[in-house]
């Protein structure tokens, strides 16, 4: 019964997440081993993969250059979204005075940019 109570709640949690604050990553999912934790973060974070991806390939279809250029091998476990989070906080600390309340959508795009670059 219990499993199931958390299973019901995190699906609900999750569907309420707005956004994720570069503050909050850092402070709550970072680092964090606990379970629903991760699945609230996991959940966010394929959306923003998902909204990359797309954002990219729209750019394709509009007769622009793509932002960044993906392997055909890319994965992007949580491990590696994390990395490329951490890469677009670090290149962007000094220069965004509010990095710690934006979404983390924009330093994992700096990430994806510096990464992945079309050439």
């Amino acid at each position: 019964m219990n499993k199931l109570l958390i299973s019901i709640l995190t699906i609900f949690i999750t569907f309420n997440v707005n956004s994720l604050s570069v503050k909050s990553y850092q402070k709550s999912f970072k680092n964090s081993s606990d379970v629903t934790h991760l699945t609230i973060y996991d959940a966010y974070r394929k959306g923003v993969v998902n909204g990359m991806f797309t954002f990219n390939e729209m750019l394709d279809l509009m007769g622009s250059n793509q932002y960044f250029c993906l392997p055909r091998d890319a994965l992007f476990t949580r491990d590696e979204f994390n990395g490329l989070l951490d890469k677009g906080i670090s290149i962007l600390k000094s220069g965004v005075p509010t990095l710690d309340s934006t979404d983390i959508s924009l330093p994992f795009l700096v990430g994806l940019k510096k990464t992945y670059p079309c050439r």
